[in-house]
């Protein structure tokens, strides 16, 4: 839902007066009211004016090779309901691809709230490379909103006494006679009595209004006031369910005239956020320098949440782990998978029986084994040990993201 309109001047008459309050309206109205049959909702980084819980928590990672996988909370009842279903969008084939299930939702006992993955798959990775994520909503239509701009409100609003006490009310149009709109416009004009509260309402197609002396009343003073246009400045509010500003962010688009390239509307769009309720209000001013054939549009926007692959990589973990005993020793192998950058692992073993002889070792790039002393361990005790793997950053830092997952662990029994 959208509004245009103009701010208040107010105008004051002397001797005795009516309070006036004037509006003036048109049988054939600015702009049109139309809604775009097809789904308009695009795909672009822009502004979110509302803090969106589920995108916050989104983290996407990827293997830099082939494929990615994110995660993100949202509220039991928002997935017993309604499911979100996250979308990648491949900007190079200009497509959006479903980021399927991985995995059961896993419930965080610190808020409460679902942990819910998915997998992509893609072979577009880079250091200028960003993947692209949005949560899929039923997308609006976008809304020609020209009909919703108010026409510029009278001026020069006067009153001149006439015979028998009564007065005469006259007021001019902004729009010139050569206007389309001059026609077809008629005017309102409210009035009462300063200490009453029933406005008297009177509708009239010509720019002038006789008011009765019987009708002021004797010896009230009264006060008159118009509202006029700005000339060059309209300012729009449109109203949002809060749970959709999660996902869709609307804009406005303007056209100065039919033929005039769309262009953003606002540079600055205002939000307010009632703590109760479900809507949120927006609104923007912008300036215009013709406001009769001025076009506005409410565009929906999916809001988007990128990341950079190269800083979000997180490796495959090793595999094929094995341990085996030489020369009293313990010597542990395992085989790297498949990655565009250079990996180094850890290895944490730790004692099964007594949860206290425990080690965290880092293993030298390029080595895809590790040698543990006989000497270090209990005797005739039981052991654990499980492999990660980490993204080494490179030249000035390139590369960056978090260890891949541990593998299972493998069990050795130490000597006597």
């Amino acid at each position: 839902m959208l509004f245009c309109s103009r701010g208040p001047v107010l105008l004051r008459s002397q001797g005795n007066m009516l309070l006036f309050w004037m509006s003036c309206g048109s049988l054939l109205p600015l702009l049109v009211l139309c809604y775009n049959e097809q789904e308009r909702c695009t795909i672009q980084e822009n502004k979110q004016y509302h803090v969106s819980p589920v995108l916050e928590s989104l983290r996407c990672y990827n293997d830099y090779t082939s494929y990615g996988r994110c995660s993100w909370e949202e509220s039991p009842h928002t997935s017993a309901q309604a499911p979100l279903a996250l979308f990648y969008w491949d900007s190079t084939e200009n497509r959006e691809s479903l980021c399927k299930p991985y995995g059961q939702p896993a419930l965080n006992p610190n808020n409460s709230k679902l942990t819910v993955q998915c997998q992509y798959n893609t072979l577009y990775f880079g250091i200028n490379t960003n993947h692209v994520f949005f949560f899929k909503t039923t997308c609006p239509p976008a809304l020609l909103l020209s009909k919703n701009v108010r026409v510029r409100q009278p001026v020069h609003l006067s009153q001149q006494a006439v015979e028998r006490g009564g007065c005469l009310l006259s007021w001019e149009s902004l729009y010139p006679p050569s206007s389309l709109l001059s026609p077809t416009l008629n005017y309102q004009v409210n009035y009462r009595r300063s200490n009453q509260d029933d406005w008297i309402a009177v509708e009239v197609e010509d720019s002038q209004l006789s008011v009765e002396a019987e009708a002021q009343g004797s010896g009230c003073q009264y006060e008159a006031k118009c509202v006029l246009d700005e000339e060059n400045v309209v300012t729009c509010s449109w109203e949002v369910k809060r749970d959709l500003a999660q996902f869709l962010t609307f804009h406005l688009s303007c056209k100065h005239n039919h033929t005039a390239p769309a262009q953003k509307c606002c540079v600055n769009t205002m939000v307010s956020a009632p703590s109760r309720g479900p809507m949120l209000k927006y609104s923007c001013s912008f300036p215009v320098p013709n406001s009769e054939q001025l076009e506005v549009e409410l565009i929906p926007t999916r809001n988007t949440k990128e990341f950079q692959t190269h800083k979000h990589i997180r490796p495959n973990r090793p595999l094929d782990v094995q341990i085996e005993e030489i020369d009293g020793n313990w010597i542990l192998k395992w085989n790297h998978s498949k990655s565009k950058v250079e990996l180094s692992y850890q290895v944490h073993y730790w004692s099964n029986e007594t949860q206290e002889d425990t080690r965290l070792l880092n293993v030298s790039q390029g080595s895809f084994s590790l040698s543990i002393l006989g000497g270090s361990l209990r005797p005739s005790e039981c052991y654990l040990v499980k492999v990660r793997a980490l993204v080494v950053p490179g030249r000035g830092d390139t590369f960056e993201g978090p260890p891949s997952e541990w593998t299972d662990p493998v069990e050795w029994t130490s000597q006597s």
